[in-house]
């Protein structure tokens, strides 16, 4: 008789399929949430009609169908206010937003992670939803997590790994639920509405800037460019 020693092997197989489909195919809606429907509908039958050793494969079922959705809904789906679906990349435009994670001091660059609530197109305010990545081209410790900011700029897409088994910024970016890059030549262009104090933040970040000082001022380039 057939028999699983390690189901919980099989419904993970069935979840990393769901995840596959639903990263390379956009089916739209409907179809995964029927998916899901006709596996929840598969489990019930499965607990009842069929022996306990085969109802592994209605719940397995059932994890790929919703996996599929979550993923479907990652990585295809956006709402009609998305920055990525307003915003015309490489078109000028004024952003408003909150700052939703610590600012990333970097050597000759601060990264900043701004979630976008209104942009300026034509002359004219319209919510907005979605994130995007700030680069500013200089260190600066000036920004703080949750602080209201806002800043023109154009949003750009960062290009996909042009090799096999490269690194795919574009996608790394994407994983994170950024839509797009805006460089900023100065932290300066960049105002703050709403700045937000946060002593414990800005104390660590102070800190970590003195501590990159201290590499780049006292060791040769290799060992500086330690980042952490």
């Amino acid at each position: 008789m057939f028999s699983f020693r390690y189901p919980a092997v099989v419904v993970l197989t069935f979840v990393i399929i769901g995840t596959l489909l639903g990263w390379k195919i956009d089916p739209g809606l409907p179809i995964p949430i029927a998916l899901v429907v006709a596996a929840f509908i598969f489990l019930l039958y499965g607990f009842f009609r069929l022996p306990r050793k085969y109802f592994i494969f209605p719940l397995a079922a059932l994890a790929m169908a919703a996996t599929f959705l979550s993923a479907g809904m990652k990585y295809h789906l956006f709402p009609t206010d998305d920055i990525g679906r307003l915003a015309g990349y490489r078109e000028q435009l004024r952003f408003f937003g909150r700052i939703d994670k610590w600012p990333a001091i970097k050597r000759h660059k601060t990264l900043i992670t701004c979630r976008v609530d209104s942009i300026v197109i034509n002359d004219s305010i319209r919510p907005a939803s979605g994130s995007i990545l700030m680069n500013i081209r200089r260190e600066t410790t000036r920004f703080s997590l949750g602080d209201q900011i806002s800043f023109s700029g154009s949003l750009g897409r960062p290009r996909r790994s042009g090799y096999p088994g490269g690194f795919d910024y574009s996608r790394y970016l994407f994983n994170r639920g950024i839509r797009g890059t805006v460089y900023i030549s100065n932290p300066v262009r960049v105002m703050v509405h709403q700045p937000v104090y946060n002593l414990f933040g800005r104390t660590i970040n102070n800190i970590r800037q003195w501590i990159l000082e201290c590499f780049r001022n006292n060791l040769t380039e290799i060992p500086a460019s330690l980042d952490f």
